[in-house]
């Protein structure tokens, strides 16, 4: 897959990262590694709980723009990479993926944040321009993408008249934002009506990158 801006260096770089431990953890059985995930799970919950939500996080979530994050919001990352694996990991061995509302809703109200960096690098200033993204399926949400301060910004969406309407099931959603499908594939998937150039925008969003 090839990245888009800041995606395609992190991208090679998290992908050598991946594989060395890949080829580390071949050396571990199957039942170690469960037996290692059983140990270290509950901590990593017990971690999160002991956080303020509104603290400020060891890590900004980059793709999202942020250069200093709360702690929901890295949190928040942190599930939307663990439902990438395990997602990659069931589509793989041909199990029921985690596609109900239970796990999608969180998922797309985290990784759509990746949306305003996109239309900050490729579309400029947003003007008086208004995108309102619509999601359906398991989930049924949408969200406005307006500027604010000369920088496009994500809102809930209200009784705002958009001019461009871009509409999405939630299968292409999260494949779109985690780079599962190419940009090509995407755009076929889409369904904009008004400026479908700035509307095929959203195709280039990485969500999943940290």
């Amino acid at each position: 897959m090839e990245g888009e801006g800041y995606c395609g260096p992190l991208l090679v770089f998290l992908n050598d990262l991946n594989n060395t431990w890949v080829r580390a953890a071949e050396r571990l059985s199957p039942a170690l590694l469960i037996e290692l995930t059983a140990f270290a799970a509950p901590k990593v919950v017990r971690h999160f709980r002991g956080l303020d939500p509104k603290g400020i996080a060891l890590f900004g979530v980059a793709w999202a723009g942020e250069e200093e994050s709360e702690n929901w919001f890295d949190i928040a990352r942190e599930y939307s990479e663990k439902w990438h694996h395990q997602q990659q990991i069931r589509e793989a061995a041909g199990r029921p993926l985690l596609v109900g509302r239970k796990w999608l809703s969180p998922l797309i109200a985290t990784l759509i944040r990746g949306v305003p960096p996109v239309y900050n690098r490729h579309a400029g200033g947003s003007g008086s321009r208004k995108i309102e993204i619509r999601v359906s399926g398991a989930i049924e949400d949408s969200w406005l993408l307006a500027g604010e301060n000369g920088r496009w910004r994500l809102f809930a969406a209200g009784d705002v008249k958009p001019d461009t309407v871009i509409e999405m099931d939630d299968d292409t959603a999260w494949r779109l934002f985690t780079r599962n499908i190419s940009e090509e594939a995407s755009l076929e998937r889409l369904r904009i009506s008004g400026d479908r150039a700035l509307g095929g925008l959203i195709a280039k969003t990485c969500s999943y990158l940290k």
